[in-house]
């Protein structure tokens, strides 16, 4: 549960998913790509999407209710 929690604590980006292909949403902090072992979220996503979700994401966090 641990991993989960530190991802859902930092704001996320947007990024092509080079291994399955579409976007996915990354932690902003981690360069990498997910084949280069960057976690991820939301695969299978349209850019526009994968970038939906990370502004509603860090909206939330910025808004302090994460608990």
């Amino acid at each position: 549960m641990g991993a989960i929690v530190n991802f859902l604590t930092q704001r996320w980006r947007a990024q092509e998913d080079d291994m399955i292909g579409g976007w996915c949403v990354t932690p902003e902090a981690d360069k990498r790509t997910p084949a280069e072992g960057a976690p991820s979220l939301a695969d299978f996503c349209t850019k526009e999407m994968a970038e939906h979700v990370a502004v509603l994401h860090n909206a939330w966090l910025e808004s302090g209710e994460l608990k």
